[in-house]
């Protein structure tokens, strides 16, 4: 839709969990407009690196976010507080593409979905970065030293059933073949 989407301003420090000021939030801007429309402000904290994926006729941006959503204290499972956030852990976030009519609309809300929960799956190590392979839909992610592999198909099952479990990435195997027990001396 003649759209981009992107970070303004970059986060001065490596500050973890920073919220407010200068922290870094999504925007898109698309042809026409006289301005550029905030996409992640009902939540001061961090949110960036937008990315699109494509599934069949539907888009999607991707982005990390340190956002997790604040529950309801309440008996039994826990309840959501719709648009209610709290920092933590960098990780990666899915929502569907809005189109230039919605981002127009004066009620426009980015509803994301989690696909990754660093706190419990990777030892509150945060997501670094991502890439998403164009044709598969996959994502590789790169936690701490490590790659992590998300097939298309887990990030499209988690899209559509947003409150079953998130997907599990699996560790990619690196093997790295080199002479360096040979040149121990030098």
């Amino acid at each position: 839709d003649d759209c981009i989407f992107f970070v303004r301003y970059k986060q001065a420090s490596w500050t973890a969990r920073y919220v407010g000021g200068t922290a870094e939030s999504l925007w898109a801007y698309c042809d026409g407009q006289a301005t550029s429309i905030p996409m992640t402000s009902d939540y001061k904290g961090t949110s960036k690196n937008p990315g699109i994926v494509h599934f069949e006729n539907q888009s999607y941006l991707l982005f990390l976010s340190d956002r997790s959503p604040l529950h309801k204290n309440a008996p039994g499972p826990s309840v959501f507080q719709s648009g209610k956030w709290r920092a933590t852990t960098m990780n990666l976030w899915v929502a569907a593409l809005p189109t230039k009519e919605a981002l127009d609309s004066k009620d426009f809300v980015l509803k994301p979905v989690q696909l990754t929960k660093s706190s419990c799956m990777f030892n509150g190590m945060a997501v670094s970065e991502y890439t998403v392979d164009r044709f598969s839909a996959d994502v590789l992610l790169r936690i701490g030293a490590d790659l992590y592999h998300l097939t298309g198909s887990q990030v499209k099952a988690a899209i559509a059933e947003p409150m079953k479990a998130l997907p599990t990435p699996k560790l990619v195997d690196i093997h790295v073949l080199s002479d360096f027990h040979e040149q121990h001396e030098r």
